[in-house]
């Protein structure tokens, strides 16, 4: 009978470890998507400045086209919505 609830102890502590180590990971996910998220959104706003102000780009003494500036700023903010909707689809962290 004392081996039967051991081993009843030992699942019980198996299954908390292991909820455990799934928030953790859900919640590193959640912040690697935020923080890339939070980076696409800076850099898509850049993009929009640049595009707003008459700044001049020269690469190799050529003039970049504002309308790279205004693509690589649209792909940008998708990439940002895009990592926002992957959190907000993510499973909250159970908490028992």
């Amino acid at each position: 009978m004392a081996i039967n609830s051991t081993e009843k102890i030992i699942s019980i502590i198996k299954l908390v470890f292991i909820t455990k180590i799934k928030t953790i990971e859900i919640s590193m996910q959640k912040i690697s998507l935020i923080t890339s998220g939070v980076v696409f959104a800076l850099l898509a706003v850049s993009h929009l400045i640049r595009w707003l102000s008459p700044v001049e780009i020269l690469i190799n003494g050529d003039s970049v086209s504002f309308i790279v500036s205004l693509s690589s700023g649209l792909i940008l903010a998708l990439l940002s919505i895009w990592m926002f909707i992957a959190v907000r689809k993510m499973e909250p962290n159970s908490k028992k």
